[in-house]
C-alpha cells in the first residue's frame, strides 16, 4: 500500500481520530475496542475545543482579500464571443469514447449517439409543462419582484435598458447550460459543471490513476469536483466517529493527509472544489436514521469545524456542513450554532446537502449560501406490485416525471427562497433497468438481480437536464461519480451497472449538456474597460459581487 511514508501535514486534533483496528487476532475484543473509541472520542473532543479556542485568539485571521485560487482561464468568456463557449458545438464532441481500463488507459471505444427515442424528439429543447400539460409561460417574469422594471433581480432576464439591481451590467451574463442561454442576473456562485471523486481506499487519493484522471476531468467539461470522504459511526446511537481504513466494502476511510493533498491536485488543474465529509454507520444503514441529541452534536460539531479549518487553509472554495441527515437537520439551533462558528473561520461559501425530499423542510437554508440537494428524485412510477420485475421506462415518462419534481422545486424557490441557488450536490441513476423509480438505490433489493440498461441511465440525465433547462436559479450539478483506478472496470463501461457514466452512452450526455461556460451578456461599463484582469465570472473566493 502506497504513500504509508508520506509526511502528514498538519490537521486539527479533531480530525486525528482513532482507525479501527483491521487485526482479527489483536487481543482487544470488539467491546473493548468499542469502549477506547468512546474514550478516545471524548478525549478527542476536549481536545479539539481547547486547541479551536486558543487558535482563535492567539492567531489573527488571514486577509480574505490575499486568498486567490486558480480558475480555469479558458472558461472566463467576453461579450465578444457568441458560440455559446468552446465545446458547445456537438461536432466538438469526441465520436466514442473510451471504455474506462483498471490502469486508467483506453479499451474498447463505443461511440457517442443519442438514443433513437431521444433523437425523436428533434433535439430542440420543450417548454416546461405543469404537471397537467398546460405550458408554463413563465421565463419572461422567473425571479423579478414586483415594482417598477428599473432594474432586474437575480436570475431575471436582464439588459441594457434593464441592468441588474445588483452589479450592473457586469453581472448580467449568459450560459448555454442556465436559462436556454438566456441573459439574466447571476448569483455570485457561478454555474457548476461538477463531478464528485469518492476514495475506495485509505491512500486510494494518493495514487498516480489518481493524478492522471484529475487531469483529464477538465477535458471532459468539468470545472468543478465534489470532494467526497468518510468517517464513521458503530451505530445509529453512537456520539463518536472514527476512521475505518479497512472495510470489506464500501464506503472506506480516506487518510486525511491525502485529502488535503487531493484538494491541491483538483485546484493545479484549474477545478473548483466542494469538500463534502460524510459520516458513514457500520452497519451500513442510512445515516438520515440517526437521532439528534446533544451527545451526538458536541462530536459532530468538533469533526466538522476541524474540516473546515482545513478548509480555509487549502482555499476551498465550498464547504457541505452536512449531508442527508433528515432526522437531526431538524435540530434548527444546533445547526445554526455550526454555520456560526464555521463562517468564523472560513470564508468560502456554506452548503448543506439535503436529501431528495427534504430540501423543502431544511430549517436553516436561509443562513446558507445556497440550496444543495441530493437529486435522486423518483420520476418514474415503481412497478407494481411492489417488488416485482423492474419496468424499462421511456424517455417521455421519465422526462414528465422529472418536470413535475422541477415544477414544484421552481414554485418553492420563488415563494421560499427566492434569493438562494439550486445546486444538485449529488445527481445521477445507476445504468440498470427501471433505476429511474429508485434512483437512490445504490444496490438491488434482494429478491431481484440487476439488469444493464445503458440507455435507461443516459435518458436519466438527457430528461433532467431538459427539465431544468429553462430555469435560471438551477445552478448546475454533480455527477455521482467519477472513478480511477480499479473501480472504473467494476462499474464503468458498458457491462457496468454502477452510477458512473464512463464509458456509457451517459458520459456522451453528460459532455453535451455541461459543455460551454458562462460570460458576460453586457459589456463592461467604460470604467472597468482596460483593467488588466476582468472579474471572474465563476465562483470567487471570498464572497464578492460579480
Amino acid at each position: 500500500m502506497q504513500g504509508t511514508s508520506q509526511p502528514t501535514p498538519a490537521l486539527p486534533p479533531s480530525l486525528t481520530l482513532a482507525p479501527r483496528s483491521s487485526d482479527a487476532s489483536t487481543v482487544m475484543g470488539a467491546t473493548s475496542r468499542a469502549r477506547t473509541r468512546r474514550r478516545l472520542g471524548a478525549m478527542t473532543v476536549a481536545a479539539a475545543v481547547a486547541a479551536v479556542a486558543a487558535a482563535a485568539a492567539a492567531a489573527p485571521r488571514v486577509a480574505a482579500t490575499s486568498l486567490r485560487f486558480p480558475r480555469p482561464a479558458a472558461r472566463l468568456g467576453t461579450a465578444a464571443s457568441n458560440d455559446g463557449g468552446r465545446g458547445s458545438d456537438p461536432a466538438a464532441l469526441p465520436a466514442s469514447i473510451c471504455t474506462p481500463t483498471a490502469d486508467g488507459g483506453c479499451g474498447k471505444a463505443i461511440p457517442v449517439v443519442v438514443e433513437p427515442t431521444v433523437a425523436a424528439t428533434g433535439g430542440s429543447l420543450h417548454p416546461l409543462a405543469r404537471p397537467d400539460g398546460a405550458a408554463a409561460a413563465h421565463v419572461e417574469r422567473q425571479g423579478s419582484r414586483p415594482g417598477p422594471s428599473v432594474c432586474a433581480a437575480l436570475g431575471a432576464p436582464c439588459s441594457v435598458a434593464r441592468p441588474c439591481c445588483a452589479g450592473g451590467a457586469s453581472a448580467c451574463v449568459k450560459d448555454t447550460m442556465i436559462g436556454r442561454g438566456i441573459p439574466h442576473c447571476a448569483y455570485d456562485i457561478g454555474a457548476f459543471r461538477g463531478t464528485t471523486l469518492v476514495p475506495k481506499s485509505r491512500w486510494d487519493l494518493s495514487t498516480p490513476a489518481f493524478a492522471s484522471t484529475v487531469r483529464e476531468l477538465p477535458r471532459a467539461g468539468f470545472d468543478c469536483v465534489a470532494l467526497t470522504f468518510y468517517a464513521f459511526m458503530d451505530t445509529l446511537e453512537s456520539t463518536s466517529f472514527h476512521y475505518n481504513f479497512s472495510t470489506a466494502g464500501e464506503p472506506v476511510s480516506a487518510d486525511p493527509s491525502s485529502i488535503v493533498s487531493a484538494i491541491g491536485k483538483i485546484h493545479a488543474a484549474g477545478m473548483c472544489v466542494i469538500l463534502k465529509p460524510h459520516i458513514a454507520i457500520e452497519t451500513r444503514e442510512w445515516r438520515g436514521y440517526v437521532n439528534a441529541s446533544a451527545p451526538f452534536f458536541n462530536a459532530y460539531r468538533s469533526w466538522v469545524l476541524g474540516w473546515v479549518e482545513v478548509a480555509q487553509r487549502n482555499r476551498v472554495e465550498a464547504f457541505a456542513i452536512g449531508s442527508e441527515w433528515k432526522r437531526v437537520e431538524q435540530d434548527d439551533a444546533s445547526w445554526r450554532r455550526i454555520i456560526r462558528e464555521a463562517r468564523a473561520r472560513y470564508s468560502g461559501y456554506l452548503c448543506y446537502g439535503t436529501n431528495w425530499d427534504a430540501y423543502k423542510t431544511l430549517p436553516f437554508t436561509d443562513a446558507l449560501d445556497f440550496v444543495a440537494t441530493s437529486a435522486y428524485f423518483e420520476v418514474a412510477p415503481p412497478p407494481k406490485p411492489w417488488p416485482a420485475l423492474p419496468t424499462r421506462h421511456s424517455y417521455e415518462t421519465v422526462l414528465n416525471g422529472w418536470k413535475r419534481v422541477v415544477w414544484e422545486m421552481d414554485g418553492w424557490q420563488r415563494t421560499t427562497a427566492p434569493d438562494k441557488p439550486i445546486v444538485f450536490i449529488e445527481a445521477g441513476v445507476r445504468s440498470v433497468v427501471g433505476a429511474a423509480s429508485y434512483p437512490w438505490e445504490s444496490q438491488p433489493p434482494q429478491d431481484r438481480s440487476d439488469t444493464v440498461d445503458l440507455w435507461g441511465q443516459a435518458q436519466f440525465y438527457n430528461a433532467m437536464f431538459e427539465a431544468v433547462a429553462p430555469y435560471t436559479w438551477w445552478r448546475g450539478q454533480f455527477s455521482w461519480e467519477w472513478l480511477w483506478g480499479p473501480a472504473t472496470a467494476k462499474s464503468g463501461g458498458p457491462t457496468g451497472t454502477g452510477y458512473s457514466v464512463q464509458g456509457k452512452p451517459a458520459e456522451g450526455v453528460l459532455r453535451r449538456r455541461i459543455s460551454g461556460w458562462t460570460q458576460r451578456a453586457l459589456p463592461l461599463a467604460v470604467a472597468n474597460q482596460g483593467v488588466e484582469e476582468p472579474r471572474p465570472l465563476r465562483m470567487t473566493f471570498p464572497k464578492t459581487p460579480l
